[in-house]
């Protein structure tokens, strides 16, 4: 058994005593029952030898929708538990600070980054080239969406693609996040 931050889906068991109601409007249920377990101080663990089949979909705009709703809900319980996922101190806060919570805001990052570049490149010709660096790769998402049209997969594009769209998602579940949301109801991904 080994210890781990957060449980999968609906591929888990707890114990009766250590159930918390999850609130009514939250979309990412299953992260905020395995933080309630480790807020009453105890462990999340998997299996190694415990096996789960699923189906994925591969329809991007599915898995984007998916991204978003997911990116929702990690709001949500950032939001709901700060001091859990910033006390760096404790254990399960250095975890959830270095695994999660750099990712979460890893957007906004990335923004300051572009616009303190912009503004260091009036400066500096290091930040020129920097520059030039950030805008072609966001250049290359451009391209990626271009190949897909006629179904060309170049793995690095596929990559750097891939990092940017999943932080646009992180995006917009924290614009979804600040603007409220109403229910926990969502369409479940189809599978196949």
């Amino acid at each position: 058994m080994f210890n781990c931050i957060a449980i999968f889906g609906g591929c888990f068991a707890i114990k009766k005593k250590l159930w918390t109601e999850v609130p009514s409007t939250f979309l990412v249920d299953d992260f905020y029952i395995g933080i309630s377990v480790q807020k009453q101080g105890y462990k999340t663990i998997t299996n190694p030898n415990a096996k789960t089949f699923e189906d994925v979909n591969v329809d991007e705009k599915v898995e984007y929708r998916r991204k978003i709703r997911i990116g929702t809900g990690n709001f949500q319980n950032f939001f709901h538990n700060p001091f859990l996922f910033l006390n760096i101190f404790s254990s399960i806060g250095f975890v959830m600070f270095s695994h999660k919570v750099l990712r979460w805001f890893a957007p906004f990052i990335l923004i300051f980054v572009l616009i303190a570049t912009i503004w260091f490149a009036f400066y500096n010709v290091f930040y020129v080239l920097l520059l030039g660096i950030e805008v072609l790769s966001i250049l290359v998402c451009v391209l990626d969406l271009c190949l897909r049209r006629f179904s060309i997969q170049l793995p690095f594009i596929r990559f750097i693609s891939h990092f940017y769209t999943s932080n646009i998602c992180l995006l917009i579940g924290f614009g979804r996040y600040i603007r409220g949301v109403k229910s926990s109801i969502w369409s479940p991904t189809q599978r196949f």
